[in-house]
C-alpha cells in the first residue's frame, strides 16, 4: 500500500417527502438516512446520494403512501458569504455619525 487513497465525501442531496400516514415514515429507512420526521405535519427528511437521485425519485413517486417529494434548495443557494459582514459594520459606523450629529443638533 505505498499509494495513499484520498476520502471523498460523497455529494448528497436532502428531500423532503410528504406522507398520508405517519406509519410509512420506517419503511423509507431503506432509500437514504433519515435525519428528521415531524409527525404533526408528516413529512420527512431524508438524505440520498447524488448519483442514485434518479432511481431513488422513481421509486419514491411510484409508492402509494407518499403525497409529494421535494428536494432541499441548498444545493442551488450560494454558499459565498464574503463581504456580507462588512457591509454591516459600514451601516453601524454610519448609523453612529449619524447619531452624533442629531445630539449636537438637538
Amino acid at each position: 500500500m505505498d499509494k495513499k487513497e484520498e476520502f471523498q465525501i460523497p455529494s448528497r442531496l436532502g428531500l423532503v417527502i410528504y406522507l398520508y400516514y405517519n406509519r410509512d415514515a420506517k419503511k423509507l429507512v431503506k432509500l437514504g438516512d433519515l435525519v428528521y420526521h415531524s409527525k404533526k405535519m408528516r413529512y420527512v427528511m431524508l438524505y440520498i446520494d447524488q448519483d442514485q437521485e434518479t432511481t431513488i425519485l422513481a421509486q419514491l413517486n411510484r409508492l402509494k403512501y407518499v403525497k409529494e417529494v421535494k428536494r432541499s434548495p441548498l444545493l442551488a443557494m450560494e454558499h459565498q458569504f464574503v463581504g456580507t459582514l462588512q457591509d454591516k459594520t459600514v451601516f453601524i459606523e454610519d448609523s453612529a455619525s449619524f447619531l452624533e450629529k442629531s445630539e449636537k443638533m438637538g
